[in-house]
């Protein structure tokens, strides 16, 4: 059974800081959406998660089981075990 098969596809979540995203998938790729980008600092403040996994591509296969496009996504899965918020892919 694949991973998008294993984890079945929810909805986006409301909008969550990078410190929220860490907590609620700790050590897992994500799909983010609707950034709220800080053009002073490059950074987002809040975004939509469109999709998780333990696999970089688990996020986008829940995007598309759930209908979603993956072109919604302004940027590749993000892991989040790396402790620093992404930056630089508007």
């Amino acid at each position: 059974m694949s991973e998008a098969h294993a984890i079945e596809p929810e909805p986006l979540t409301q909008l969550v800081t990078w410190k929220q995203i860490c907590q609620r998938y700790p050590d897992q790729w994500v799909a983010l959406v609707d950034m709220d980008w800080n053009d002073e600092v490059g950074e987002f403040t809040v975004a939509r998660i469109a999709g998780h996994g333990a696999s970089r591509r688990a996020p986008f296969d829940q995007m598309r089981a759930a209908g979603l496009s993956t072109r919604r996504s302004r940027s590749d899965p993000e892991k989040t075990s790396t402790g620093n918020q992404p930056t630089g892919f508007r």
